[in-house]
């Protein structure tokens, strides 16, 4: 499970609920002190690469859709990530290190490809 913080004062039920409505992609909300700044995104299962970079795909442009700031290019880095996969295991490795996207740069989700 990856856990996504948002920035204090940003609905993330609205979010989720656009992201499974309009989107038909659905995450859950955080737990315990992250509930109501937080949402999770599940990879566990009967999943492929493919499959996550749909669900990022659905998170970005719900993040879009609500008018959320957010880090651009994570799909993009998701992507080229397996683009350079080296042993067939479905693990990418990254050409060069990116810097993490934190909240305070963004003024909204912290992400960290």
């Amino acid at each position: 499970v990856t856990t996504i913080e948002t920035r204090e004062g940003i609905d993330v039920e609205a979010l989720r609920t656009l992201a499974r409505e309009r989107f038909q992609v659905a995450f859950a909300g955080g737990l315990g002190p992250f509930q109501g700044r937080a949402f999770r995104i599940g990879h566990l299962g009967d999943l492929n690469a493919a499959m996550i970079l749909g669900c990022l795909a659905g998170v970005e442009s719900a993040l879009l859709a609500r008018g959320i700031p957010f880090g651009r290019d994570g799909v993009a880095c998701a992507a080229a990530c397996l683009a350079q996969v080296q042993d067939g295991t479905g693990v990418g490795r990254r050409a060069r290190a990116e810097p993490e996207r934190e909240a305070s740069a963004t003024g909204g989700a912290t992400y960290r490809p």
